[in-house]
């Protein structure tokens, strides 16, 4: 199988990986909403020049201003779906839509992990959104793939 587009290949692996293929359908909607919006999320950052930083190291067209806007605007939009305890869709196992917030917290994922220290956005301002990645983060089976991947700590050209 050949298969293109972010939205495709996280439908994809939503539906076959073990912990996931089983989400009631009100609970993948929640999820592919959390990774539209992780779409939009990545749309709206592109506007402030950040790719160009981190793909061809032209810092001088990175409008730092946008970037943190765009940032604080979509860290909300997650904080406010985001529950005070458990996962996002109220399974006993993370979804995909935990994973969004793994990612956005991760230290390591890149781009995610490069945003942040380029326009001095703090992300713990988002409490609730980041106790939704730890808990995920921290969860058997996730918290062994985050360990052992080579794919999520990886970044082109090694930066």
């Amino acid at each position: 199988m050949k298969i293109c587009q972010s939205q495709a290949i996280q439908n994809y692996v939503a539906s076959i990986a073990p912990k996931f293929r089983s989400i009631p359908s009100k609970a993948r909607g929640i999820d592919m909403m959390w990774c539209a919006s992780m779409e939009d999320l990545l749309l709206d950052i592109s506007k402030s020049g950040v790719f160009g930083v981190l793909f061809g190291g032209d810092a001088s067209a990175l409008k730092k201003d946008e970037l943190k806007a765009a940032m604080e605007k979509w860290f909300g939009v997650f904080e406010k779906l985001s529950p005070e305890e458990g996962f996002v869709t109220g399974g006993k196992n993370p979804s995909p839509a935990d994973c969004v917030a793994v990612l956005l917290y991760s230290a390591t994922a890149f781009p995610f992990s490069k945003f942040g220290p380029l326009c001095d956005f703090d992300s713990d301002k988002y409490p609730k959104l980041k106790k939704v990645a730890e808990r995920a983060a921290a969860s058997k089976g996730l918290k062994e793939y985050i360990e052992s991947s080579e794919t999520i700590k990886g970044a082109p050209g090694g930066k």
